[in-house]
């Protein structure tokens, strides 16, 4: 499915995804997506995050794995409407917990401890450099928009 040779995108969805794992088997559960949905303020009703699992789930067990969630952001539907401006901003401020236009890796490991996720300093640190374009150790919206346009361009050969 996967070309041997991976994009700098693909590399960063397979890092997020890994963050989003809070109990670390590989899979994303409903649960887990639900908790990562509350904690940036999307309360999603149980009938339209099924519906989104099912869409991207394409072997019928109920989770999501990496290369599901990868070939699902590729292809991804606009019916999601995750380019909403005011959707990218939401997700973002709810990432910059000090309100400083930045995410910082402290930003990062709070946020993700709000997802019941266990990332250490150093896998958040990762995180935050595989995102960090201009090398400053933080990812500013204008980054943060990039890694959003670059994981909606990606391509799997």
């Amino acid at each position: 499915m996967m070309d041997k040779f991976e994009t700098d995108q693909v590399k960063r969805v397979k890092e997020v995804f890994q963050v989003l794992d809070s109990d670390g088997d590989g899979m994303l559960s409903h649960s887990e997506l639900k908790t990562v949905l509350q904690n940036l303020n999307q309360n999603w009703a149980d009938k339209k995050l099924n519906d989104v699992i099912l869409d991207i789930d394409k072997n019928g067990d109920g989770l999501i794995s990496q290369d599901e969630l990868l070939n699902w952001l590729i292809n991804v539907d606009s019916d999601y409407d995750i380019d909403s401006e005011d959707a990218i901003k939401e997700t973002f401020t709810t990432f910059d917990k000090d309100g400083d236009g930045y995410i910082c890796v402290d930003d990062f490991v709070s946020v993700m401890g709000q997802m019941n996720s266990t990332i250490t300093r150093e896998e958040a640190t990762k995180v935050i450099q595989a995102a960090d374009e201009n090398g400053d150790g933080l990812i500013s919206f204008d980054e943060f928009i990039q890694i959003l346009q670059a994981t909606r361009s990606t391509t799997v050969n």
